[in-house]
């Protein structure tokens, strides 16, 4: 079960700590298999590269999917 999941945008008018989302495991059996999820949730993704977008050549920031000129979409 998830818990405080959504608060984060809470966090600065209520304590970091309140608002940290937390994974409750009700079967101890389940336990490997959480730790397991938490540890790939906590992996760094592989950062991408800049893009350009192929529509009319404007570079963007790898966090964008759309580019913000002509509004065409990221080809993937």
């Amino acid at each position: 079960m998830m818990k405080n999941d959504r608060l984060s945008s809470l966090a600065g008018e209520l304590p970091l700590l309140v608002c940290w989302p937390e994974l409750w495991v009700k079967d101890s059996l389940k336990e490997a298999w959480a730790k397991e999820i938490i540890e790939q949730a906590l992996q760094p993704t592989n950062a991408e590269e800049n893009w350009v977008c192929k529509n009319c050549g404007e570079q963007h920031s790898s966090r964008f999917t759309d580019c913000w000129n002509c509004q065409s979409i990221k080809a993937f």
